[in-house]
């Protein structure tokens, strides 16, 4: 049986093991939602280029494409800012180095 010096140390230790995962975790965490925001902002931008092409197909066949309805005005310049930042506000960066495993 463990005496309570001895206890008190495993749990010392676990404690700065969890704690050091934990920062690992949050930073993957950031990383990962920082791609899906890039990713989300690649699948908006290929679907605009898409209904462009397929205006510009129905142009050449002498149909009407499909027509431009401005943006609400309800959202305004808010819509253009999440453009340039994720979904938390923070800057988007391109470049991570995954923690190391210990």
């Amino acid at each position: 049986m463990l005496n309570h010096d001895e206890f008190i140390r495993q749990l010392s230790e676990q404690n700065a093991y969890l704690i050091k995962q934990n920062a690992q975790l949050i930073e993957e965490n950031r990383w990962l939602n920082e791609r899906l925001d890039i990713a989300l902002n690649t699948i908006a931008q290929l679907q605009e280029e898409n209904q462009r092409l397929k205006d510009e197909i129905a142009t050449l066949k002498g149909q009407k494409s499909r027509p431009k309805i401005p943006p609400s005005t309800l959202e305004g310049a808010k819509s253009k800012d999440k453009q340039k930042d994720n979904l938390w506000g923070e800057a988007l960066s391109t470049k991570y180095t995954p923690p190391s495993q210990a």
